[in-house]
């Protein structure tokens, strides 16, 4: 799907997750981010789904990167 999308600009897609906006609330103290458990959890699987694919992009060779925090969640 990633390497042959003949549709896309150049012939191909790439995997661009947005780790930075699931980390706090998946990863930090709910005292600091005022989420609750059941947030947390979610966004734990989430992240940690993310986190998967982006290893399988590596392993398979898929381009990948990082996406900034959109500034609308800032």
């Amino acid at each position: 799907m990633y390497k042959n999308t003949p549709n896309a600009l150049n012939g191909y897609t790439a995997l661009i997750p947005t780790l930075q906006t699931a980390y706090p609330s998946a990863s930090l103290d709910t005292s600091a981010t005022k989420v609750s458990a059941t947030v947390q959890e979610n966004s734990r699987l989430v992240y940690d789904s993310m986190l998967i694919s982006v290893k399988q992009a590596i392993e398979n060779d898929i381009t990948s990167g990082i996406a900034p925090m959109p500034p609308c969640l800032t």
